[in-house]
């Protein structure tokens, strides 16, 4: 197993634990979240980073490019 391949090994292992966060931990730790991408099916409750501002899914839907976090009501 090459180190890249041993970083996203690990780099998944810290997304997964995340999801554990609460709020103002999240809020304190941008960078262990996914970054928000266009076309994912997003999950009630789950976190993403997007410009460096942790946002958690109010609703499920799959992302769109004219709908990005910071401006989705």
């Amino acid at each position: 197993m090459t180190i890249i391949d041993e970083a996203k090994k690990y780099r998944a292992l810290i997304e997964k634990m995340a999801e554990s966060l609460d709020d103002e931990t999240a809020e304190q730790n941008p960078n262990v979240f996914p970054n928000w991408e266009v076309g994912v099916e997003y999950k009630v409750d789950y976190k993403v980073r997007y410009n460096d501002v942790v946002y958690k899914v109010l609703q499920a839907h799959t992302s769109q490019a004219d709908w990005t976090p910071d401006v989705a009501v």
